[in-house]
């Protein structure tokens, strides 16, 4: 017998191709391939929803039967593809927000490619086109040669791009994680005691995103955007660097977070348990009965006259400041060159590792965990008897597996009072974007729809405003629900539309910005780790 070779890992990446998504029917399996560069291992399945789970057996024995140990990416496979094959899984397997970012096969390791690049595979550009009514059923044997060399092509396609980051970057399991560890070749940061992430998060907001106006709106709709939000608020303002600070009841050179009373007229955010609000006009309606700024946001406040403050109650003041100007300059610089060089893949990683990093300094390990999985009947090492909460527990049970886990007990906190600066960076610069806006009618993170916008423009400059488009009307119907349509090349079309976490067309919006209640079938079932497949059709209603 072949001894398996368990040396440095060669990658390799795999894709399944199924039944297309119908409502209702889970979809089934029926080809795949297995790519390392050097040739594919393919299968095909002839009637596979009459033998059930043939398919993915086939690729796991192929997979046991391979002598050299591989690093296998699938992109979003922690989502669909590794789901397929789950009760072959066996070991430490790595889960972030439900999704299997790493898990392990006899000597091979699967990944998430998604966890690395979370980009559809067409962003690329390497990514072909099919009519996915081709792989019905009753069609498919009629089509089998341009099914496969379809599935073929995106295992190239994933195989270059995974291959060309890797390169670039190395091992890395996450983005966040590599966008941290190119930081850190250029900038030094402290990182943060439990105590200290405790004190410095309440700082901590997400992006603005605000309807101003809802409804249907008969009126000039101009759009626009900050050209890399994040990755200027990094470079051109001040950010806490360190860990300790000293708590002062003035404003002084190197206060980053102020707490202070007053009033507000739409300047700062407020958190209550079930929100972010920007409404709350005075300090006494808030649940601390205080604002809870970062420096940023309090002085364009100041500025645009939004922030009328009585009294600063608090400061915090850091020793180690400073900004990420080498860091962006670096990145910035090189995706400028790529993009000028046609180069889309690189164009495209430097883009994710500037708009990364920012997000990392603020996680929160609280509810790390260290998972297995292993066969039913199978149980984990007792870790510590005398602290039973230290141990693993049931988390998934499937007919044929249980996930097992317990706390991580390495709880490591980067620093989110640097996360808090950047992200009420970038809200001050969208702030003070607001106040240049004539009738503003809605926001989100780094871009305003608004009637007209006296503000600077310069779309070549970092953090410089750009015009994208204008049109003619607007439903909003909710955060991240609206549709302008204008003209464009003679036509009357849709400019922009955002309808988060269900797909809708323009119609629709419109029909639920007016009052309606739209039905959204889902023909894309969420795939459960339990081996549970659930439609989830939802009815749309205004939220704002």
């Amino acid at each position: 017998m072949e001894t398996k070779r368990k040396g440095k890992k060669r990658l390799a990446v795999i894709d399944f191709e199924t039944d297309p998504f119908l409502e209702n029917r889970i979809p089934v399996p029926f080809a795949w391939d297995f790519y390392n560069g050097d040739g594919h291992f393919s299968h095909w399945e002839t009637k596979a929803w009459e033998k059930p789970g043939e398919c993915e057996r086939k690729l796991v024995n192929l997979l046991h039967n391979i002598t050299d140990s591989y690093v296998i990416y699938a992109h979003n496979g922690g989502k669909f593809d590794f789901l397929y094959i789950i009760d072959a899984l066996e070991g430490r397997i790595k889960i972030i927000n439900g999704r299997i970012v790493e898990a392990f096969l006899d000597i091979h390791t699967l990944r998430d490619s998604y966890a690395i690049l979370p980009i559809p595979l067409s962003a690329s550009g390497e990514k072909q086109d099919i009519d996915y009514r081709l792989m019905e059923r009753d069609v498919r044997e009629n089509h089998k040669d341009e099914i496969m060399r379809y599935l073929l092509a995106d295992t190239e396609a994933l195989f270059k791009l995974v291959s060309a980051f890797v390169d670039e970057f190395g091992d890395r399991l996450t983005i966040g994680g590599t966008a941290m560890r190119e930081l850190k070749k250029f900038h030094e940061y402290e990182t943060l005691s439990p105590a200290m992430d405790s004190q410095y998060r309440q700082f901590y907001y997400g992006g603005r995103c605000q309807c101003f106006e809802t409804g249907i709106i008969n009126t000039r709709v101009e759009g626009y955007d900050i050209n890399s939000s994040y990755p200027d608020t990094m470079k051109n303002k001040i950010h806490p660097m360190g860990a300790e600070c000293l708590v002062k009841g003035r404003i002084e050179p190197k206060t980053a977070f102020v707490v202070w009373t007053g009033a507000n007229n739409g300047a700062v955010p407020v958190r209550f348990p079930d929100r972010l609000d920007f409404t709350v006009e005075d300090s006494k309606d808030t649940p601390k009965g205080a604002f809870y700024s970062t420096i940023h946001e309090f002085e364009a406040g100041l500025e645009t006259g939004t922030i009328k403050p009585r009294k600063v109650l608090e400061t915090y003041n850091f020793y180690q400041v400073g900004s990420f100007d080498d860091f962006i300059d670096h990145f910035y610089t090189s995706r400028l060159k790529a993009k000028a060089e046609g180069d889309k893949f690189h164009e495209i990683f430097y883009k994710l590792i500037l708009n990364s990093a920012y997000g990392k300094f603020a996680q929160n390990p609280e509810n790390f965990q260290d998972s297995i999985i292993l066969p039913d009947g199978e149980v984990p090492p007792i870790v510590d008897e005398n602290e039973p909460e230290k141990n693993y527990a049931p988390v998934v049970k499937h007919q044929n597996f249980i996930i097992w886990g317990r706390p991580s007990p390495i709880k490591r906190y980067l620093n989110v009072a640097t996360a808090a600066s950047i992200t009420g960076g970038s809200r001050a610069t969208l702030l003070r974007g607001l106040s240049a806006a004539n009738r503003p009618l809605y926001c989100d993170t780094d871009s305003i729809l608004c009637n007209g916008f006296s503000g600077t423009i310069d779309s070549k400059r970092l953090g410089g405003w750009k015009h994208e488009f204008t049109g003619e009307q607007i439903a909003i119907a909710g955060k991240k629900l609206y549709a302008v349509m204008g003209e464009k090349d003679g036509e009357f079309t849709c400019l922009k539309m955002a309808s988060k976490g269900v797909k809708l067309n323009p119609l629709a919006i419109f029909y639920i910005a007016k009052g309606d209640t739209v039905e959204a079938p889902n023909p894309i079932p969420t795939f459960k780790l339990d081996g549970k497949h659930v439609f989830t059709p939802r009815k749309i209603k205004r939220t704002a």
